[in-house]
């Protein structure tokens, strides 16, 4: 069907990598203008505000994808390592290597080490290589099923604890750019495609797609009933789901 999305953000350059947190006071939904090297922060009633004077990565190198570690410790990955940020503007490399995915909670990374592909926990374990560039990252409910989206296809990895098992194929759907991925709570599956968000079962049946007017990059599921979807023209929607549906709120060990 198509998406009745209200446009909150519009004028911006592509963005991408959406990460929807959850306050006692209020919510607020951070996501990346890579081509500014910026992360920005909507908060309802607030508005769009620049995290910090702006973000730029020095040695990091370019700006690949935003996400949040422990604590809400902001989290960026570029083509060198990825990075964790305090309030204070102190970085520690959370892992070496070019990042281009991180899971919720930043257990996860995927991007290319040692040029391989390649799905690893932060410390360095490897998790899977991969024939294609890891692009989004997102868990099962159980956190027995670690979701990756590629630019070739998305996969499905069996977890238990520290193993996973060889990937393998969920969906056909590659993507030539940035791509989101997002789990529900009833482990349905969204990801991105060239003119919308198609939602997939557990076991892989297509559902439905959501079309929106413009090249989704990233999305965010969020418990205020909301699906957040970030574009390639500069523009952040949100996008009303069914009563009900909330984030798969696992953070894998």
């Amino acid at each position: 069907r198509h998406a009745k999305a209200r446009v909150l953000v519009d004028g911006l350059g592509p963005l991408s990598s959406p990460v929807w947190r959850v306050h006692d006071d209020a919510n607020d939904l951070l996501f990346a203008e890579a081509s500014a090297q910026r992360v920005w922060r909507h908060e309802d009633g607030t508005g769009l505000v620049r995290v910090g004077a702006s973000v730029f990565l020095d040695a990091t190198g370019p700006l690949a994808c935003v996400a949040t570690a422990e604590a809400d410790a902001l989290v960026l990955c570029g083509d060198q390592s990825a990075v964790t940020v305090a309030d204070d503007g102190t970085r520690e490399t959370l892992w070496a290597g070019a990042a281009t995915a991180i899971s919720r909670g930043a257990t996860h990374v995927g991007g290319e080490r040692n040029g391989t592909f390649v799905v690893e926990f932060r410390n360095g374990t490897a998790v899977a290589a991969l024939a294609a560039l890891p692009l989004a990252l997102a868990f099962s409910p159980d956190a027995k099923t670690l979701y990756v989206r590629s630019s070739a296809a998305v996969y499905a990895l069996a977890c238990d604890g520290a193993t996973c098992n060889a990937p393998r194929a969920f969906h056909e759907s590659g993507s030539e750019g940035a791509a989101g991925l997002a789990v529900d709570g009833a482990g349905r599956v969204y990801m991105t495609t060239d003119n919308g968000v198609a939602v997939l079962a557990p076991e892989g049946t297509l559902l439905g797609t959501l079309e929106v007017d413009d090249t989704p990059t990233g999305l965010a599921l969020a418990t205020d009933a909301h699906l957040y979807v970030t574009t390639a023209g500069g523009r952040l929607l949100r996008v009303p789901v069914r009563r009900g549906v909330r984030p798969a709120d696992v953070v894998a060990s």
